[in-house]
């Protein structure tokens, strides 16, 4: 099995690893990560960590393109954006159940056990925890983690990527929208009257953490779906929540959630604001600590788009939109993409051959509320199959020449809102299950009737067979990427 280490390996056998030695956990990390992710997109490994012993490392900068977003999601190279959506399909939406998580084995000899800290040992100080940005509400340990709990009734084992303030030496904030399928746990957890058990990995292969960040479907594990893109998944049982998890985690934490509730927060989230303000949240009281020697923590931090972990959710959440607007009936999709500047959510572009009318119209309003779509999805944008969707100069042209706006958007009120968006107001006492937001569907498609009539005007373009042939004439002016 690749782990995180083996990982690290693979890319800096392609020169895109970069030490970074002797940063301070105060702002300095996290500048750094957010300035790489906009400029040359390195993998960064922080060691020698001011405050911390060296060999307690943290990286980010791990999916940052589509290379790396492929190689870590087991697709074949090359292609570019949509070459990796079309990849994707029908892997995420609906994998295959491999049962891995039946074959986690109890196993102390596991590299995750090398060190143990239990009880009144636990001392989550020992580990680097950012403040990521200036305004932070405190230190966060959790950030492109993996937090595994299990259904009490079914037994389904969910991963989910959540945030996760370290609020003293022995408690974790745990942060979880009301929509995740970890709430879904920790609700029946305390219908039943029971302690919910939690553990997370902070260091494992990055795959993991994408999965765990994406809206796979209720019931499905992220471990089935790790499996059977990569492979090989070697799982242990823990010995106190008796959870799996990664044998080759770098660090791991166990425990059950508090009833008691601190406020975690405000932090810097995916949509380039502090908007979430302080948040009521359990903590997750940690009874034991498991690291490997010189652990890496995975890391990440977000800001103004694009962010370190802006990209990878691109052609993951691209694929399980097209994926269903296939199965609600919608044929002829020929591209989808979810772009970085809407923080992968909020901008969303769907192209289609128009086979009738009402179907540019059918299209977009079934991907602005598949639940894949729904989350944060402002605007989508139906555009025609030659143009690219993926490709905003492309986008925005067919946007102002092919719509007239009084005719061309359509508008959805009372949609599913999120209360990390600036424009929710959210009030003291209502519930995250009840805020709103509209959306806005936008027809950006040649009319119909003069598409298939052959009378909308014929776009200025090179042909493709000169093109071709003036690249290959003449290489000073346009010389060979390879």
């Amino acid at each position: 099995m690749e782990d995180l280490r083996t990982w690290v390996d693979q890319m800096s056998s392609r020169d895109i690893v970069r030490d970074v030695l002797e940063a301070d956990p105060h702002l300095e990390i996290g500048a750094i990560t957010d300035l790489n992710a906009k400029n040359h997109k390195w993998v960064l490994l922080f060691d020698r960590i001011k405050g911390y012993e060296p060999g307690f490392r943290i990286l980010t900068g791990s999916l940052l393109d589509a290379e790396r977003v492929g190689y870590s999601l087991g697709c074949e190279p090359g292609g570019g954006s949509q070459h990796l959506v079309r990849q994707l399909r029908s892997r995420l939406r609906h994998p295959a159940a491999t049962d891995v998580v039946g074959r986690a084995r109890d196993d102390q000899s596991a590299p995750l056990f090398q060190n143990q800290m239990r009880g009144s040992d636990v001392d989550l100080s020992k580990f680097p925890a950012p403040l990521w940005h200036e305004h932070d509400g405190g230190n966060y340990l959790g950030t492109f983690d993996a937090v595994v709990t299990r259904d009490p009734e079914t037994g389904w084992v969910n991963v989910g990527t959540y945030r996760m303030m370290r609020y003293d030496s022995r408690r974790l904030c745990l942060f979880v929208n009301s929509s995740h399928h970890a709430r879904l746990h920790m609700e029946k957890y305390r219908r039943r009257g029971e302690r919910v058990p939690v553990a997370v990995s902070l260091g494992h292969h990055p795959a993991l953490s994408a999965l765990g960040g994406m809206e796979l479907p209720a019931g499905t594990s992220e471990y089935d779906v790790f499996d059977q893109l990569r492979g090989d998944l070697d799982l242990v049982t823990l010995p106190i929540t008796k959870l799996p998890v990664p044998a080759t985690s770098e660090i791991v934490a166990e425990g059950y959630l508090s009833e008691e509730v601190v406020f975690d927060g405000p932090y810097g989230e995916f949509l380039g604001y502090y908007a979430g303000g302080k948040m009521p949240t359990p903590t997750l009281d940690v009874e034991a600590v498991y690291y490997r020697d010189e652990p890496i923590i995975l890391g990440t931090c977000a800001g103004i788009p694009p962010y370190d972990y802006s990209y990878f959710r691109c052609p993951m959440r691209s694929a399980m939109i097209w994926d269903a607007l296939e199965e609600a009936g919608v044929p002829n999709v020929t591209g989808v993409w979810c772009h970085e500047a809407g923080y992968t959510r909020a901008l969303n572009v769907v192209s289609i051959d128009q086979a009738y009318l009402g179907h540019a119209q059918q299209a977009g309003m079934v991907a602005s509320q598949v639940r894949e779509g729904a989350f944060g999805g402002k605007y989508t944008i139906v555009v025609d199959d030659d143009i690219d969707p993926g490709n905003l100069d492309e986008v925005m042209w067919a946007l102002t020449t092919r719509t007239d706006p009084v005719d061309a958007i359509e508008f959805i009120r009372h949609s599913w809102g999120m209360a990390l968006d600036p424009m929710v107001e959210r009030a003291p006492d209502e519930s995250l299950g009840a805020l709103s937001m509209s959306r806005a569907v936008i027809i950006a498609c040649q009319p119909y009737g003069r598409r298939a009539q052959g009378t909308f005007p014929a776009p200025v373009t090179v042909r493709q067979d000169v093109a071709a042939r003036v690249m290959r004439q003449f290489p000073q002016v346009f010389p060979s990427k390879s």
